[in-house]
Parts: C-alpha cells; sequence; structure tokens
C-alpha cells in the first residue's frame, strides 16, 4: 500500500510519526503568537470548569437516581420514570461532551447515562409505555450498542408496539424485536 505523496520531499520543521491505529504530527520550528498562547491558557482554565460542572451533574443526577430508584422498589414506575428522566435532564447534554473528557469522567458520564436510560425503559416496561421504553433504550444503544439490557427491553418494548399495531406494521415490529434478542443471545454465546 502506498501512501499519498509517499515520494515528496519531507517538509522543512516538520516531523510526522506513523504506528499501528495512531499517528502525530509536529511541527519544530513553530512558534505561537501572543493570542494562541491565551487562547491555551483559557482552554486550560475552562476544561477545568467544564469537569467540576460535569461531575457536580453527575452527583446530582446521581440523586435523582437513588430517589427514582426508591420509587421503583416501592412499584411506582410512573414516578420512576419521571425521576430517571429529571436525572437525564439534570445531566443535559453530557453526552455531547464526552469526546473532549477525561477517560474516568467520560467513562462515568457515560455509564451513568446508559443506566438511566435503561432505567427508563424498565420503568416504562412496567407501565406498558412501549414508545418511551423502544426511545429510552435507542438512547442507551447510542452509547453502547452491544448493551444486553437495552437490546433485551427494547425488544420487549417493540413487541409490545406490535401487538398493538395494525397487520400491516406487526411483522417488521416483531422481527425487530427478534433480532434486538438473537443479538443478546449471540454476544452472550460468544
Amino acid at each position: 500500500d502506498r501512501v499519498e505523496n509517499e515520494d515528496l520531499p519531507d517538509e522543512p520543521g516538520l516531523r510526522v510519526e506513523a504506528g499501528a491505529g495512531r499517528a502525530h504530527i509536529e511541527y519544530t520550528d513553530y512558534e505561537k503568537s501572543v493570542e494562541e498562547v491565551g487562547l491555551d491558557e483559557e482552554l486550560k482554565a475552562k476544561g477545568g470548569d467544564l469537569q467540576r460542572d460535569v461531575s457536580q451533574r453527575l452527583a446530582d443526577a446521581a440523586r435523582c437516581k437513588k430517589e427514582a430508584n426508591d420509587r421503583f422498589k416501592a412499584k411506582d414506575f410512573a414516578a420512576a420514570a419521571q425521576g430517571y428522566e429529571r436525572a437525564l435532564a439534570v445531566l443535559g447534554r453530557v453526552d455531547m461532551m464526552l469526546p473532549i473528557m477525561g477517560p474516568r469522567l467520560r467513562h462515568r458520564s457515560s455509564e451513568l447515562l446508559i443506566q438511566l436510560h435503561n432505567n427508563v425503559a424498565a420503568a416504562c416496561l412496567q407501565t406498558g409505555d412501549a414508545a418511551r421504553v423502544v426511545s429510552a433504550t435507542d438512547a442507551a444503544l447510542k452509547l453502547d450498542d452491544g448493551n444486553a439490557k437495552a437490546l433485551y427491553r427494547r425488544a420487549r418494548g417493540r413487541g409490545l408496539l406490535a401487538a398493538d399495531a395494525d397487520a400491516a406494521a406487526r411483522p417488521a415490529l416483531f422481527a425487530a424485536a427478534r433480532l434486538d434478542l438473537e443479538t443478546v443471545l449471540s454476544r452472550d454465546a460468544g
């Protein structure tokens, strides 16, 4: 395999390293302007603010989740679903910030988001709100496409939707539910 521009001479002041699954480009004779240095400092400071904000949101959402868990245990499933959705609202658009977070904060954030979406689905299965089950599990699967709980619950939600659907839509919904279940089983067998 050839790389584009492979036979061209190296640019002065440019160093390129490439390895298995990574690449690094460095300009060796580049000096930052005063504005660029200031921007770097501002980004570093705002990164700390972002981390503190996300950490606080995680703590607040965890409290909401605990309250919702208590409602679920008391079999007040509608209130539990509302509590999990309140926790998701507290998190806001944390999912959009995942790519710029550090590994530990990204892991904590995505795990909590997945748990909350799965919990909404579990509560909505109990109330019979199949459409909310499917939308909650879709959100969980965007974050972890192999999440067994989300796949299983989405299959159940699709099954409920199929049972209430007209004859023309029913086969596709049952087929989608079956595919979710087959995916769970194939991953468990693997």
